[in-house]
């Protein structure tokens, strides 16, 4: 009885973790993708505002080459604007979607093990940008490189590994915090390494000597 209880319990802490780290994503996400949300909706406003000026001066008869090839830059400029903050916006979201639904889902698949770890990445930047951090991914596997396990244990791990460094692993005394994640294959096997530059866990919360 004592060991259900035991086991239910830690089950339920780690959902809570789950939602506490989905939380802290959603927020910072939100005001991430605001950002270039902001910058479209402006660029479109400006937009209409040329097309009107323009369609009155066609109207009237003002319209002259010199104004409608402005117009014509003008409009390039601004399709270039809202085609990069739209395909931001977009990829922002996308990611957290990609991220959100591997840790919810506990399926055995094959899946990308560099894509996986740069849509972790791109969820949690945000929240670590907040906070000055620098997030370094030296990824030695190849796009094509496919892994056959968990991605959502996977995901999970990394975000728990980036959020736990970004609360304990750095005060004030760092001026540069960095995160760096390096991933490696060989023999059809691939080794993830997670290394920051923070203050390390005090010696008498080590398992032993060897921590590193």
């Amino acid at each position: 009885i004592e060991s259900e209880y035991l086991k239910e319990k830690k089950e339920a802490a780690i959902e809570m973790e789950k939602l506490c780290n989905l939380g802290g994503m959603v927020a910072t996400m939100a005001h991430e993708v605001n950002n270039p949300l902001g910058v479209a909706i402006t660029s479109l406003s400006h937009l209409k505002e040329s097309v009107d000026d323009l369609d009155k001066s066609f109207k009237d008869g003002t319209l002259t080459e010199e104004y409608f090839s402005d117009f014509i830059d003008d409009s390039n400029e601004v399709s270039d604007l809202l085609s990069f903050n739209l395909g931001r916006a977009a990829k922002l979201i996308r990611d957290f979607k990609t991220n959100a639904v591997n840790q919810s889902a506990d399926v055995l698949m094959a899946f990308p093990l560099k894509g996986t770890i740069e849509s972790v990445l791109s969820s949690v930047k945000p929240q670590l940008k907040a906070k000055q951090i620098e997030i370094v991914l030296d990824c030695r596997v190849p796009d094509t490189f496919i892994m056959k396990g968990f991605p959502g244990a996977l995901s999970q791990v990394l975000t728990n590994l980036l959020f736990n460094a970004s609360i304990h692993a750095f005060d004030k005394s760092i001026t540069s915090p960095k995160i760096q994640i390096r991933a490696e294959s060989a023999d059809g096997k691939a080794t993830i390494t997670f290394n920051d530059n923070g203050k390390g866990i005090p010696e008498e919360f080590r398992e032993d000597s060897h921590y590193q």
